[in-house]
């Protein structure tokens, strides 16, 4: 599908293409402090685990990867590990890692965190970011063979990096990736998921009011907004009267339907399967912000 939603208008997201090092201090905290830390799983619930850290079929390999849940899924989310600065965001970050990557420097960690074969990525250098914020999209720039995270983490330096296993030493801090949710409760959409409910809540209310918006439709009423939309798209045929009734649900089935979100009957009823399908349908839209 291509950028939001498919009309072909411009995407929201433009890749930052600035590289460069803007380290922070180097000293590590004591081992008190950086269990303290805010810890996040950097994949959602439900991606896999997989390949480990330097196996013996991989000797040379010094991260984890975590693949989508379903293969080969894009627009996939990847989340900071914790608080840091990113220090890299670029083609080949690293000396012997390719692709598009990002590096994010935990001055409460002392220690790097590295995301690699990204498809892009929301950050730049010198910003300051979250544990569990939403960085970058998963992907398979540069030297792989599908859709995936190679996540690392490593203490030292950029130019001597000293690499652990990603994925014990999150789990020795309680998160596994694929199990454990990412920290990202107080992020709204487009930064996160909104859950599949069988009811509209304000935030998948203001998610649809946003998308609007963002695709061009900026009347006050998100009914005409949407009426236009659909219009606009051949599925709608009726009046632009902001009164979002049988004809209009059928007209959002119908879309809903042909996008492969809704597997219902087209009958103008929008309850529990339709409002799921749409937000499920809001949520496939965050690849492209």
């Amino acid at each position: 599908m291509s950028p939001l939603e498919g009309l072909g208008r411009r995407s929201l997201f433009k890749m930052a293409g600035v590289a460069g090092v803007a380290v922070a201090g180097s000293s590590i905290l004591t081992t008190q402090t950086a269990a303290a830390a805010t810890i996040s799983s950097p994949v959602e619930v439900g991606s896999r685990y997989t390949s480990g850290f330097r196996t013996s079929d991989r000797p040379t390999h010094a991260g984890s990867d975590y693949a989508p849940k379903v293969a080969g899924t894009t627009g996939r989310p990847i989340y900071a590990i914790a608080d840091g600065q990113v220090v890299r965001a670029q083609w080949n970050a690293l000396a012997y890692h390719s692709g598009i990557a990002v590096i994010v420097y935990h001055s409460a960690l002392g220690r790097y965190s590295y995301y690699g074969h990204l498809a892009s990525y929301k950050v730049s250098v010198g910003q300051n970011v979250r544990a569990g914020q939403h960085i970058a999209v998963m992907g398979t720039t540069g030297n792989s063979t599908g859709i995936h995270l190679h996540l690392g983490i490593f203490g030292g330096s950029l130019s001597s990096p000293s690499f652990v296993d990603p994925h014990a030493w999150l789990k020795a801090r309680g998160v596994t990736p694929g199990v454990t949710a990412p920290v990202s409760s107080s992020l709204k959409w487009p930064y996160a998921d909104l859950p599949i409910l069988g009811y509209h809540t304000t935030d998948s209310h203001n998610a649809w009011v946003k998308l609007m918006y963002d695709i061009g439709y900026r009347n006050s009423s998100l009914s005409v907004n949407l009426q236009s939309w659909l219009k606009a798209k051949g599925y709608y045929t009726g009046y632009i009267d902001g009164q979002f009734g049988s004809m209009s649900v059928k007209a959002l089935q119908s879309l809903l339907r042909d996008r492969g979100f809704y597997g219902g009957y087209i009958d103008g009823v929008r309850g529990e399967m339709t409002i799921k399908a749409e937000i499920r349908f809001l949520n496939d839209q965050r690849q492209y912000y």
